[in-house]
């Protein structure tokens, strides 16, 4: 539901968002801006798409190298912490999300990849339980 590609939105919604160019993930970080704005979301739970791979995608440049992939997960939290900080004061359904982002970042924990070097798996794990503290001490503090 963070991604801009796969939905079906007024245009409207779009009047004033602007994309940067050439980052990965970019549509998570301003696809909560479209949702605040929005009267109505619908989410249907089929996925149905088609995926075109080509060379030269941002997505796809590197994919297999750690450093790429680290730089993505950090890019993936700063954007859905900007989003829980806009629903928070937004106050709309704020259990709900803290509850979807806390189980997502206990699922980045299970998702380390074993062709990881020890110290790799060392720095991704460190970065998402850092996170997951914070989160946490915020969720305490929100209390």
């Amino acid at each position: 539901m963070i991604s801009v590609w796969g939905n079906i939105m007024d245009a409207k919604l779009y009047k004033g968002v602007v994309f940067s160019e050439g980052i990965a993930l970019d549509d998570q970080g301003n696809k909560f801006k479209l949702f605040l704005q929005s009267e109505k979301i619908v989410g249907i739970p089929e996925l149905g798409y088609v995926y075109r791979i080509r060379s030269g995608s941002i997505t796809q440049d590197g994919v297999t190298n750690f450093e790429k992939i680290f730089e993505g997960k950090v890019m993936q939290i700063t954007n859905l912490e900007k989003s829980m900080y806009y629903i928070e004061n937004a106050n709309y359904e704020v259990d709900y999300f803290h509850s979807l982002y806390s189980e997502w970042l206990d699922k980045q924990l299970q998702s380390v990849d074993s062709g990881w070097d020890d110290d790799q798996q060392e720095r991704y794990r460190s970065f998402v339980l850092k996170h997951r503290k914070l989160f946490k001490k915020r969720l305490v503090k929100r209390g």
